[in-house]
């Protein structure tokens, strides 16, 4: 129940962003008439409230003027466009947000590129706080901060993994397993609008089954090495995976996570399903813009339907492995719907039946892949589980191109 409490105080800090000053008072003056029993939760509720205030406060004070020009970080691409991060301005002004950037008539910039840009609107919408144009001018890109041509640098690896698998599978097939392993890359639209249509879009969302995954396969590497060291690999694990990926609201999530996972188990904290609560706040509180992404609402609703729905009728029901995981898939697709409805207008009930059959086809190429990067650079054994690769996401891909012609 407190890590409800935190995630609703910070769910409307967030929203009313400076205004959330007055919810605070108010909420300070409701403690002198409430009972015993409220003022514990009102106290809480004061504390986060306050500490999203805080967090919110530079993107409060921010000045954006339409006609300046600004540097950006480019963080997605879309088709056509990218968002950027403001890194910052030539003039007065000074911002903490994302433009979304049209780059039609240009060539579209690479991720973790600077670029600069002409501020054309300040219309919000999603996470964006406004539009900009590409300046068509190469020679005033500067060198972006550390973190991010770290992130820059695992990109590329990706994309070489990517074109490593390409070399000796048919294209779709090494971007569907690149994509499972570390986020979208070379998925072509019509590929993706199959998938979307059967509901098959988050085989390639990168989440904690991948994390298990990673670390399930690092365990048995290091099964025989001290505790401490093992702790120590898992962590680089999770760090690499992470500059591969990027900034996603699942990996972010995912790694949120095992690290309050392993928090609690240093100080011997009772383990709860509401801890997912936290990780959602703590994601809210690092980027308040997330309020606005989709991701971040689906990955809610998904993590509401195992952590909490799932334990409550797994005490009423005993199943086997595979009814388990239907009526896990059932509780999952209860909870998405409404917000796929909400922001999309549409709903996938045929991806509960996908994501079943797929399972474990999933489970073994996710595994596989994994092992692909260690024994990439190994002659005649690297080509074994490039082929094995190939036969199962021609499999996956077999499946829901069989479940898009019957529908």
């Amino acid at each position: 129940m407190p890590y409800l409490v935190i995630w609703v105080s910070v769910l409307i800090g967030t929203l009313l962003g400076g205004y959330s000053l007055y919810a605070l008072i108010f909420l300070i003056l409701v403690q002198f008439f409430s009972s015993g029993v409220v003022k514990p939760w009102l106290r809480l509720a004061c504390i986060f409230l306050c500490i999203t205030f805080i967090f919110n406060l530079k993107m409060g004070l921010s000045v954006l003027t339409v006609g300046e020009n600004c540097q950006i970080i480019v963080l997605k691409e879309y088709d056509r466009a990218v968002m950027g991060k403001i890194w910052k301005c030539r003039g007065k002004s000074s911002s903490e947000g994302y433009l979304y950037v049209p780059c039609s008539g240009y060539r579209c910039p690479s991720l973790y590129s600077t670029q600069e840009v002409v501020i054309k609107n300040l219309e919000k919408f999603g996470r964006f706080i406004g539009k900009g144009e590409l300046v068509p001018i190469k020679s005033n890109q500067e060198i972006p901060p550390f973190y991010y041509r770290i992130l820059r640098e695992g990109n590329r690896a990706k994309v070489s993994f990517y074109g490593w698998l390409s070399s000796d599978i048919p294209d779709d097939q090494a971007a569907l397993v690149a994509s499972m392993l570390f986020g979208e890359v070379g998925l072509t639209p019509s590929l993706k609008q199959v998938m979307k249509e059967v509901g098959a879009l988050h085989i390639i969302a990168i989440s904690g089954v991948n994390i298990i995954y990673l670390q399930s396969l690092l365990s048995s590497i290091t099964r025989n090495f001290q505790r401490k060291l093992r702790v120590l690999m898992d962590f680089l694990a999770l760090l690499l995976l992470y500059v591969v990926v990027g900034e996603t609201v699942s990996i972010m999530r995912a790694i949120l996570m095992v690290i309050l996972a392993f928090v609690t188990s240093l100080v011997g904290a009772k383990k709860t399903h509401w801890y997912f609560f936290l990780g959602l706040s703590f994601l809210l509180l690092i980027d308040s813009s997330y309020f606005a992404d989709a991701g971040y609402w689906l990955v809610s609703g998904a993590c509401f339907g195992v952590y909490i729905l799932w334990p409550l009728v797994q005490r009423k029901v005993k199943a086997n492995a595979l009814f388990a995981e239907l009526i896990k898939g059932v509780l999952i697709w209860i909870c998405v719907s409404p917000i796929q409805w909400f922001i999309f207008g549409e709903v996938q009930p045929l991806g509960i039946l996908v994501g079943l059959v797929l399972g474990p086809l999933i489970e073994v190429v996710t595994i596989f892949g994994y092992v692909a990067t260690i024994v990439r650079f190994l002659p005649i054994l690297d080509k074994v589980i490039v082929i094995l690769l190939g036969v199962f996401s021609s499999a996956i891909l077999l499946v829901i191109g069989v479940f898009h012609d019957n529908t």
